[in-house]
């Protein structure tokens, strides 16, 4: 990898919200287009259209002129979360903070 391709890898690692990320390649295709293909694993509670966005404007950034992205959810800390207590609305308190505030 060029130096600056383990830079955007290093970035995405350290991404809030991406758990790992696995089988990056990069290529040059033809001069002056670097092309690569990129596996992520994301975590289950956070979007992954924006975190799809932020990981391809790194490589953008870089000079990565096409990235394939393939995204993979943590199904194990999924399969946990659709039965554990942890299915709670999250904004749930958000909403009872407001209507607690309404009664001033």
């Amino acid at each position: 990898f060029m130096p600056v391709l383990r830079e955007c890898l290093y970035r995405v690692s350290t991404m809030e919200g991406v758990l790992r990320h696995h089988d990056g390649h990069f290529w040059t295709q033809s001069e002056g287009v670097l092309v690569g293909t990129l596996a992520i694993v994301i975590a289950p509670d956070f979007e992954e259209q924006h975190v799809l966005k932020q990981v391809s404007s790194i490589f953008k950034q870089a000079g990565v002129t096409h990235l394939a992205l393939q995204v993979e959810k943590d199904s194990f800390r999924e399969m946990v979360r659709s039965v554990g207590p942890y299915a709670a609305d999250p904004h749930h308190n958000h909403s009872q903070h407001h209507h607690h505030e309404s009664h001033h």
